[in-house]
């Protein structure tokens, strides 16, 4: 402490100052006074943010109990039975879907048939396997010349991709018999 502030030691003395310091000291009260309320401002706008978030995150845990109570209230509305029935009708929708996508219309094959076989030869059997896309035909035609051109017909035509012949005889009454195998392209059977 600066020597002229000094106390001196002794009964009922009192510090004397000078006007240099009370000059001092006046001009440093405002700028502790800015200070000061500055302080006490920005404590009251803490508790207030402090208090709003609290009430904030008050509410968002009543929001949440609320939401919890219905959420628990729907589940037990639930009909599971019902949602199974969904399932499998959504099942049945599916392979119904891939039935009508896979589906061949049978009476196209016929109409095919007929287009390409000729007046003079007759089908005496037909057996189909369309899961290997094949047919087999017994024939029978006037003679072999027409047996021939029945061949050619059936390997020009674009529905059909071989054509295997086989087993070519003659009966007693002069017709020729013979055996024919078509593999199909089965696009022209489906919808």
């Amino acid at each position: 402490m600066p020597k002229k502030y000094e106390q001196k030691q002794g009964a009922g003395q009192q510090v004397k100052m000078s006007r240099d310091s009370f000059s001092q000291i006046t001009k440093l009260a405002p700028k502790a006074g800015f200070w000061m309320a500055s302080s006490i401002i920005l404590l009251i706008i803490i508790i207030v943010a402090c208090l709003g978030l609290w009430g904030y995150q008050d509410s968002l845990i009543k929001e949440k109990k609320s939401l919890t109570v219905k959420l628990e209230d729907l589940g037990s509305q639930r009909d599971l039975d019902l949602e199974a029935n969904f399932t499998e009708l959504n099942k049945g929708i599916e392979n119904l879907k891939n039935l009508l996508k896979n589906h061949i219309r049978s009476s196209e094959l016929f109409a095919m048939i007929e287009q390409l076989t000729l007046a003079q030869v007759q089908i005496v059997s037909f057996g189909a396997d369309l899961s290997q896309s094949s047919l087999s035909l017994d024939v029978e035609a006037v003679d072999y010349k027409t047996m021939a051109k029945q061949l050619v017909v059936f390997k020009e035509d674009d529905r059909v991709k071989e054509v295997i012949f086989s087993e070519v005889g003659m009966d007693v009454d002069g017709r020729v018999k013979s055996t024919i195998g078509l593999e199909l392209d089965l696009s022209f059977l489906k919808p």
